[in-house]
């Protein structure tokens, strides 16, 4: 054997190695064959989200997957997906509110897999956008924080709705609360928060927050122990019964939009809601009320009168009354 021959045998040998090191290769990275649909958003909660949330957004997100999206498509290899099947899923889920979540929760997991070559195309990017207004929520008027008050008063729950509206908490955060959260030395709160970093924090002691924890009677651990569900439940029998056109996080809107009346800084009740930006606070969260605008124009004029038109006429008033005391 001479050798060009010798060489030329090299070289198959090193392009049969080759071929077959690539084969190997491809058997052992996924494809879209490899998955189907739904064991890839399962794959995707279990490797991608398990270690970067919270439990309690993993259960939200899996909660929306297993209930809102699978309920609208079936299986079927990833490989063979459209994004005319995921538009008609996301089209019949009935809440707007859910339809944004769930085609969030769906493209970010589609993405992933176009990012890891596991999808050829960017389906995810296909889709037709998914929007939903917010629904503006309003704080109580004083009048009707007043109506309120009365009648939780005939509430089993009363300590707890009261405690959503003196401590601006999410309807989740409160039935957290334990009792070793509380806090006397430092007169502080703590507040387990799970939304976002900032949720976690300490609230004070507001003096309304310890009348409710000195007549709260220590059942448990947690200073409200009652399940969601039943929470959920009480809140919609009472609003039925009396006509209160209230959901538990107008409560929310209520704490901040009187705080901010009574001159607290919104980068105070920013930490004291848990968000992490103050425009959040700003933009959704404080409120303008008629009455606070009416007593800032009041003010307004007792502080800049360039005319003194106003001065003018009350001291003219104030001088006829007392030359005429009976008029």
């Amino acid at each position: 054997m001479n050798d060009n021959q010798e060489k030329q045998e090299l070289r198959d040998m090193v392009a049969t190695l080759t071929e077959q090191v690539a084969t190997l290769i491809g058997t052992m990275t996924p494809t879209s064959s490899s998955y189907t649909l739904y064991t890839w958003l399962d794959e995707w909660l279990h490797t991608y989200k398990a270690n970067e949330v919270e439990p309690t957004s993993l259960y939200q997100l899996r909660n929306c997957i297993d209930k809102h999206f699978k309920a609208h498509i079936a299986d079927r290899p990833l490989c063979d997906l459209s994004a005319i099947d995921l538009d008609k899923a996301f089209g019949q889920i009935q809440s707007s509110r859910m339809r944004k979540y769930t085609y969030d929760t769906v493209c970010a997991a589609l993405h992933k897999a176009y990012v890891l070559d596991i999808l050829d195309r960017d389906i995810a990017a296909k889709t037709q956008a998914v929007k939903h207004v917010r629904c503006k929520r309003e704080p109580l008027t004083a009048e009707e924080e007043k109506r309120f008050l009365k009648i939780i008063r005939q509430s089993k729950y009363y300590m707890l709705w009261l405690f959503y509206l003196v401590s601006g908490v999410r309807r989740s955060e409160a039935l957290r609360v334990k009792w070793s959260d509380v806090h006397p030395d430092s007169n502080t709160l703590y507040i387990d928060g799970t939304k976002t970093a900032t949720s976690k924090r300490c609230i004070p002691l507001f003096d309304d927050v310890k009348y409710i924890l000195e007549l709260q009677p220590r059942t448990s651990e947690y200073i409200f122990p009652y399940p969601l569900y039943s929470v959920r439940n009480a809140w919609d029998y009472m609003t039925d019964k009396f006509a209160l056109p209230y959901t538990l996080h107008n409560l929310r809107h209520t704490f901040a939009t009187r705080h901010h009346e009574n001159g607290v800084p919104d980068n105070v009740i920013q930490h004291w809601l848990g968000h992490s930006n103050v425009k959040t606070t700003q933009d959704i969260y404080i409120h303008l009320t008629d009455s606070y605008a009416r007593d800032m124009a009041v003010m307004a004029n007792r502080l800049r009168n360039v005319t003194g038109y106003g001065k003018a006429e009350s001291l003219y008033r104030q001088s006829k009354r007392a030359r005429n005391p009976r008029t």
